[in-house]
């Protein structure tokens, strides 16, 4: 009887992890997409720490907002405006800056596989080469 009981709760737990773990990886294959498109090392992508530190880098926003971005309620508000930024920084208008936040496997995917609205040579330095904490 225990087992009965048991067996949805473990079910859901199962779909869910392998749901959220598929959804997980694919955002990782966005972003080193992405970052193979504006000239960075894709496989940043993979690195914990590091990917948070390229989207910033890319939303032209300091490494500081890493840190900002363990705070409640002000994470929620940092991921609008380094969507909202992106957004901009790459052509697309704000609508689709919040799809980045709350939409966001699909609008990530479509950041990274299609064609750029805005070309990356319209920037002369799109992303000039420092450190990854500057």
């Amino acid at each position: 009887m225990m087992a009965m009981i048991l067996f949805p709760a473990v079910l859901g737990l199962l779909v869910g992890l392998v749901v959220g773990g598929a959804l997980g990886l694919w955002l990782l294959v966005c972003l080193a997409s992405l970052l193979h498109r504006v000239g960075r090392p894709p496989f940043y992508a993979f690195v914990p720490i590091v990917n948070g530190l390229e989207i910033l880098r890319l939303a032209r926003r300091p490494w500081w907002w890493l840190l900002l971005m363990l705070l409640p309620g002000v994470n929620l508000l940092l991921a609008c405006d380094v969507g909202l930024q992106l957004a901009d920084r790459f052509g697309y208008s704000r609508w689709f800056g919040l799809g980045l936040v709350f939409l966001a496997p699909i609008c990530w995917a479509w950041l990274a596989f299609r064609p750029l609205p805005r070309t990356l040579a319209e920037e002369a330095a799109f992303l000039p080469a420092r450190s990854l904490l500057l």
